[in-house]
């Protein structure tokens, strides 16, 4: 398998860190590898066409839903790195209040 129509050439390099996979958590890791230290060298590995992880949205009809992530926890740009990201680059957000929604289970 491979991404159709992709084209790969091969050379050796030494890389010091490679990190697998191109979500939120592979973007923020070379994030913070580039913020901290931009001596080391690294490479993102990714199995899919796209980056993102579960992070997608798609057509539906006229409107555009979302079929991944939707939420960051956690709004605390030193302990949060995907956090500090959103805001960097002025991603919108809302701030959920989950202790006034009322949920119901199904034959309960």
């Amino acid at each position: 398998g491979g991404v159709e129509g992709a084209q790969m050439q091969c050379t050796e390099h030494t890389i010091d860190v490679a990190i697998i996979g191109a979500g939120m958590a592979g973007i923020a890791a070379a994030h913070e590898i580039d913020r901290f230290n931009s001596n080391i060298s690294y490479v993102v590995l990714e199995g899919q066409s796209r980056i993102g992880g579960r992070m997608r949205s798609k057509q539906f009809g006229s409107i555009v839903v979302e079929e991944g992530a939707n939420w960051i926890v956690g709004t605390s740009t030193t302990n949060n790195p995907v956090y500090a990201l959103a805001q960097k680059y002025g991603l919108e957000s809302a701030v959920q209040d989950w202790d006034d929604i009322v949920t119901y289970e199904s034959g309960k």
